[in-house]
């Protein structure tokens, strides 16, 4: 009679919870699923996206490596500074370990990733038009 208890038990345990019990939505933290209500919502998410340009890995710092330091402009010869990152960009040898280089492609696809954010949710929203058509653009 015991064991018919015990299996009983386990059976009523086992089937008692369902998933939906376990997967909670924190209320307080916005995500991309529910942030876009409106279309301040909307500005603000393309401000963020041109906030994005200020990180220290787009045109805050090391973009100018990328570029400048490919051109005659700058000239790093210093393969003792910076564990030799600078330099080897100056040199065309980006290696996997080159944090300037992996700075700059985050940064970049950082970008890509809020923009395609915008443009997938903008079309759900009702708002002005010509603010719409603005904000896309």
């Amino acid at each position: 009679m015991r064991k018919y208890i015990i299996l009983i038990t386990i059976v009523v345990f086992l089937f008692s919870c369902s998933n939906d019990f376990l997967e909670l939505t924190p209320v307080s933290d916005a995500s991309s699923e529910n942030f876009f209500q409106s279309a301040s919502d909307f500005e603000v998410a393309v401000n963020g996206i041109y906030s994005a340009y200020q990180e220290q890995g787009y045109y805050g710092d090391f973009w100018r490596y990328m570029m400048e330091f490919r051109s005659d402009n700058i000239d790093d010869v210093n393969s003792g500074r910076n564990a030799g990152q600078d330099a080897n960009i100056n040199k065309f040898r980006e290696v996997p370990s080159n944090t300037n280089v992996e700075a700059v492609w985050v940064a970049m696809y950082q970008v890509i990733a809020r923009a395609n954010t915008v443009l997938t949710r903008i079309e759900n929203v009702d708002m002005d038009e010509a603010l719409k058509r603005k904000l896309i653009a």
